[in-house]
C-alpha cells in the first residue's frame, strides 16, 4: 500500500494538538497526523507552541512520514494518527 505525501507545509490543529500532513493513499486523499506528545517525546519539539511543533515536524519529516506509512499499511484508514506509544515500534520497521 503506497502512501504519497504532499510537499505542502505541515498544518497545526490546536484543538487536537496534532500536526497534519496531507497525502494520498489507495487513490484517495488522506490525512496523516502526529500527536504533539509524540513530537515532544521522539522528535525533539523544543516547545509546545505551533511554531515548535511545526519545526519539529519539518526537521523530522522523513522519519515521521515513514512511521505514518508503516501504520497506514497495517490499518488503512482515511485518517491515520501517530501517537507517542506507537513511535518506537514503527521506527524499527
Amino acid at each position: 500500500l503506497a502512501v504519497n505525501f504532499r510537499a505542502s507545509p505541515p498544518l497545526y490543529d490546536p484543538d487536537r494538538d496534532v500536526i497534519v500532513l496531507e497525502g494520498q493513499a489507495l487513490g484517495e486523499r488522506a490525512r496523516f497526523a502526529i500527536s504533539g506528545e509524540a513530537l515532544d517525546d521522539h522528535f525533539g519539539a523544543e516547545d509546545i507552541s505551533e511554531e515548535g511543533r511545526k519545526n519539529a515536524a519539518l526537521a523530522n519529516r522523513a522519519a515521521i512520514e515513514a512511521c505514518l506509512s508503516a501504520k497506514f499499511r497495517k490499518a488503512p484508514s482515511p485518517e491515520t494518527l501517530l501517537t507517542t506509544d506507537e513511535v518506537p515500534s514503527l521506527r524499527k520497521q
